[in-house]
């Protein structure tokens, strides 16, 4: 029987984030690991995908940061260049858990998962953000992220 397949998403230089390190070390004990990060591959993984560094992982053109203004987050997080190309290196993959360590790549962690189980690891955030959820709550961009958008239908430990 052939191993879970695991993504995990962190758009930051995986190598040396100590967090994500150990969250690696728990998710290889229980299927083959993909990475997608800035950086050089972290140890244990069976593949990486490394965002080139010139792709930032905020939107840089005029229409990108329109989209942010206009609170069209899920557009905004796909016209990120570091986004759009891990989007592209991903393309038809199939995985059976999708591991998000950012809030901004939210939309990309479920569009990739489609349908697979999606683990939001928002860590920045307060621990009981996901539980208060209601339209009244979701002005800002963290609160989109947060509750409209993504963790309250990301699986929950």
């Amino acid at each position: 029987m052939s191993r879970p397949r695991i993504l995990c998403i962190s758009l930051s230089p995986i190598h040396r984030d100590a967090r994500v390190l150990r969250q690696l070390s728990v998710l290889a004990e229980f299927g083959d690991v993909t990475t997608v990060g800035y950086g050089e591959a972290p140890p244990g993984v069976l593949r990486h995908i490394r965002v080139p560094d010139d792709r930032p992982s905020l939107p840089q053109t005029p229409l990108g940061v329109l989209k942010l203004g206009l609170r069209l987050h899920g557009a905004a997080e796909f016209a990120a260049p570091g986004t759009a190309y891990a989007r592209a290196q991903l393309s038809g993959e199939r995985f059976d858990l999708v591991v998000a360590n950012e809030a901004r790549i939210l939309a990309l962690a479920f569009e990739v998962a489609d349908g697979a189980p999606v683990w939001a690891d928002m860590h920045e955030w307060a621990p009981r953000s996901a539980r208060t959820c209601s339209p009244g709550r979701c002005s800002s961009r963290r609160s989109w992220f947060t509750c409209a958008a993504s963790t309250c239908r990301a699986r929950r430990p």
